[in-house]
């Protein structure tokens, strides 16, 4: 819950042939699953399949995606649809498309250097070293209190 908003999905079943089976370690997976959704006529767009045990999903989660179930009485899937907040929660973790994944790492790089290169300029500034020093530990004090979990 946040400001008000929860992060879920809508989840319908989709009713699947009878025997439908899949192999979660198969390295057809994809074109299986594909072939799959096809014959019970969901569209479904995706890029990968995650799988753990018994149950895998298509990625990316952060729009409609399919979770698949095997249990003794075979196997289930059903229609995720997330709204807003659960979507840009995925993206957050990095579920997303891969272009977005790539646009993170890129920003991420990015602003990096940024602070790389401000630490270098009051480095180097003569007028500006002592600031950027205090500055510069007082965060790192603060990330590893943060990071340690002592705050």
């Amino acid at each position: 819950d946040l400001a008000g908003f929860d992060a879920r999905t809508t989840e319908t079943a989709i009713e699947l042939p009878a025997g439908a089976d899949l192999d979660f370690s198969s390295d057809t997976i994809v074109e299986d699953v594909r072939a799959l959704l096809e014959t019970t006529g969901t569209n479904v767009n995706f890029e990968y399949i995650r799988g753990r045990g018994n149950s895998a999903m298509t990625r990316p989660t952060s729009h409609d995606f399919v979770r698949f179930e095997k249990s003794a009485g075979g196997l289930t899937a059903t229609l995720n649809e997330p709204n807003l907040q659960y979507s840009l929660m995925e993206l957050h973790k990095g579920h997303g498309p891969r272009i977005f994944r790539t646009y993170q790492i890129v920003a991420a790089i990015a602003l990096f250097l940024v602070v790389i290169g401000g630490l270098a300029v009051g480095l180097l500034a003569r007028a500006y070293r002592r600031p950027t020093i205090v500055s510069a530990a007082i965060g790192t004090i603060g990330f590893v209190a943060l990071a340690s979990g002592i705050i």
